[in-house]
Formats: C-alpha cells, sequence, structure tokens
C-alpha cells in the first residue's frame, strides 16, 4: 500500500492513499513501514554552495514582493473618506 501515515497506534496505523481514501490497518499485517521520500531533489547535495545561497535568496526576494502585494490587496474596515 502507498500512502500517507496518517496516525500510529499500538494495533493499528491509518493510511491515507494518493486518491484520498483512508485505511486502517492492523498492524499485524503489516511487514515493513518504508520512511517517506521527498519528491524534492536534495539541493544541498546538488547544488554548489554559492548557488544554493543565490537560489534562497531568489526565493526569499520572490516571497517578500507576495506578501507586500497581498498586503495592498487586502483592505479591511472603510478607507479614508467613504
Amino acid at each position: 500500500m502507498v500512502g500517507r501515515l496518517a496516525s500510529e497506534q499500538e494495533d493499528e496505523v491509518t493510511v491515507i492513499t494518493p486518491d484520498g481514501a483512508t485505511h486502517e490497518v492492523d498492524r499485524n499485517e503489516i511487514a515493513a513501514i518504508s520512511p517517506p521520500i521527498s519528491a524534492m531533489p536534495p539541493l544541498g547535495l546538488t547544488l554548489p554552495p554559492m548557488e544554493l545561497r543565490d537560489l534562497i535568496s531568489y526565493l526569499s526576494d520572490r516571497n517578500q514582493k507576495s506578501l507586500k502585494l497581498a498586503r495592498k490587496k487586502l483592505k479591511h474596515g472603510k478607507e479614508k473618506g467613504e
């Protein structure tokens, strides 16, 4: 079975499969539980330190710009003159 481990109890585990279905599985039916595997490549191992630093800086800058834009779009309460 492939899925995300949602919860673990002493006698069973709950797994959510990629289609969103929830399954309770008795522990005695489980041969092994594999650790999660990330779809993201290990960038820290594939990029040189300077390129990794530049990537983090770029993503951080984009996030800050997105937050500022989102704040401008949000209007709470009445504006002056309304």
